[in-house]
C-alpha cells in the first residue's frame, strides 16, 4: 500500500481522477514511483472503487489505483490522503471526530468505540 501520495480532498480527487490516473502513470513510467516493500520499480496494474463516508449524511465512491512492482511482483493500492487503511471513513472526518470526543463534543455518527479506535490508530 502506498499511503498519503495525493493531498487533496475527495471531492477534488473524483474531480480529477482521469487527470491523476495519467499523471501517476506518467510517474511511474519515468520510474518515480517505487515499491515500499523492496524499493523496485512499479507499474500500474488497474483500479478498484472504494466507498469512503465523507460526512454524517453523504458516502462518496472513488477510485482507487493499483501498481504493481516489477521485482517483486507485489501489488499496491496508491491511497490518496484522505483515505485511511482499512477504514470507511474520511481522514479529516476521523481527526475532527477524534478531536470533538477529546473535547467531550457531540461526534459524527460513528460509534464510540469507533472513536475510541481511531483515537489509538492517530497517535
Amino acid at each position: 500500500m502506498i499511503l498519503g501520495l495525493l493531498k487533496i480532498d475527495c471531492l477534488e480527487y473524483i474531480r480529477n481522477e482521469h487527470i491523476i490516473y495519467n499523471e501517476l502513470d506518467s510517474q511511474a513510467r519515468a520510474g518515480m514511483v517505487l515499491c515500499p516493500v523492496c524499493g523496485g520499480f512499479v507499474c500500474m496494474h488497474g483500479t478498484y472503487k472504494r466507498k469512503v463516508i465523507i460526512s454524517e449524511f453523504d458516502t462518496k465512491t472513488v477510485t482507487i489505483i493499483q501498481v504493481r512492482c516489477k521485482e517483486c511482483r507485489k501489488v499496491h493500492a496508491v491511497l490518496p490522503g484522505f483515505i485511511a487503511p482499512n477504514k470507511q471513513y474520511d481522514l479529516n472526518l476521523i481527526k475532527e471526530a477524534v478531536e470533538k470526543e477529546k473535547n467531550k463534543l457531540e461526534t459524527c455518527a460513528a460509534d464510540d468505540s469507533t472513536i475510541r479506535r481511531w483515537r489509538i490508530s492517530l497517535k
